[in-house]
């Protein structure tokens, strides 16, 4: 019994010290960051890169870069993201863009920047999310077609598509007979084809299930007709994203939605990488879609299928920030526009930790930086991050909660923090 009450004693010591040796630990996080990060000189657009250059060095082996977002609406994210998108371009070799848009509707933005092509505005409209649309992606999108201007057609930046949530514009492909199949559609196919071509998030009717249905089976069993290989593989692919916006339109629930779209649209990231002969590839979307790892709702993301495919490949950088604000739908005001969000005081928050560090904008890459037993540690603490989409609810996550749960290291290979954000501006 005195041995028993002897250890428990030890044991009692040692669980009361526990709490205060985590305590300490957390509070020197922020002074270990300090060390290991690579303070950025301006989230602006600007052409001195030179303090991206120790991030070159550290990515200068990858070939598949995923860029993600804590908000479609920041100024700052998009900014920075440019900054990103031309140091890849002009030194690192990249030549493949591909973004969270319809795949078929963003040839019309690839046509624009290679040729100039059709409008800016218009090749936006067509690409059938309504976020991209704001002066700072235009701005992006204008430095990709005067960096196109004088290139050899094999050199140029090309654009590309990864989403599959509606069928506007491959749907019409088909439906106008661009694509020539060596048996047509049926005329219930075609009035499935119709409804899909319409699908706006809304409910499918049970009265057109059968007309689906129909649809469905055809196209699993479709040939097209064309000689041209290059057209045939793109006709194929649009083919493919008819079915897979099928089957998102028939899920019942929200997560049965999100399994499907990031399954499809990292099926359609790794056919643009195959077919691009694995040129160098840039894909940008929300930090949820390219995370590496489960965030919030136990699906699994685009991220995961491509970085597993190609794990030596890919490197993850994830985007968050600390407070500002951002442009979003807010869900208690039921009204699009700007949203404000105070500095994180959650203390199981990534936030609170980069708030704290001596730089307010900077980037972290977990591989160089985790051999820090402080940083790896923290890095695999399950914690909440920023995380919201094109939506935003201020009683669930104005502070740091409601977005990913879940431990750095395990969403991304680095991240960007930023301290203060602004909104972007709609055209």
């Amino acid at each position: 019994m005195n041995i028993f009450f002897k250890d428990l004693s030890k044991a009692t010591t040692f669980f009361l010290f526990f709490p205060v040796m985590l305590f300490a630990q957390n509070n020197n996080i922020p002074a270990a960051i300090d060390s290991n990060l690579i303070p950025l000189k301006s989230v602006e657009v600007s052409n001195d890169a030179s303090d991206l250059k120790p991030l070159k060095a550290k990515i200068e082996d990858k070939r598949i870069f995923l860029m993600g977002e804590a908000t479609h609406g920041t100024h700052e994210f998009f900014t920075t993201k440019q900054r990103l998108v031309q140091l890849l371009v002009t030194e690192l070799n990249y030549k493949v863009f591909v973004i969270e848009a319809d795949m078929a509707g963003a040839e019309y933005m690839n046509d624009y920047i290679g040729s100039g092509k059709g409008t800016a505005k218009n090749a936006l409209e067509k690409m059938a999310i309504g976020v991209w649309m704001n002066r700072d992606f235009i701005n992006l999108i204008e430095w990709m077609k005067s960096y196109n201007e004088d290139k050899k057609e094999e050199d140029k930046i090309k654009f590309f598509g990864c989403d599959m949530q509606f069928a506007v514009n491959n749907g019409k492909i088909l439906l106008d007979g661009i694509i020539k199949l060596a048996e047509p559609i049926s005329e219930k196919a075609k009035l499935g084809l119709e409804v899909l071509t319409k699908y706006n998030y809304g409910k499918i009717e049970n009265s057109e299930l059968p007309n689906l249905a129909k649809l469905e089976a055809e196209l699993k069993n479709a040939v097209i007709e064309e000689k041209d290989p290059n057209l045939l593989a793109k006709y194929q692919r649009y083919i493919k994203g008819i079915l897979q916006t099928l089957e998102y339109s028939k899920a019942k629930y929200l997560y049965d939605k999100d399994v499907i779209r990031d399954k499809s649209m990292a099926e359609n990231v790794v056919w643009i990488y195959e077919q691009q002969g694995m040129s160098k590839m840039i894909v940008w979307a929300h930090n949820f879609h390219v995370s590496k790892d489960f965030t919030m709702n136990k699906n699994l993301p685009m991220g995961y299928y491509i970085s597993s495919k190609f794990p030596k490949e890919t490197y993850v950088m994830g985007f968050t920030f600390n407070s500002g604000s951002f442009r979003a739908f807010n869900t208690q005001t039921n009204k699009y526009g700007e949203c404000i969000v105070t500095p994180v005081t959650n203390k199981n928050s990534v936030e609170t930790f980069f708030s704290k560090c001596s730089a307010p904008n900077f980037i972290l890459d977990f591989n160089s930086s985790k051999n820090n037993i402080l940083i790896n540690n923290f890095l695999n603490q399950q914690l909440y991050s920023r995380g919201i989409g094109g939506a935003y609810d201020p009683k669930k996550q104005l502070d740091g909660q409601g977005g990913a749960y879940q431990k750095l290291i395990k969403m991304y290979d680095g991240i960007i923090f930023i301290n203060a954000t602004t909104m972007t501006f709609p055209l």
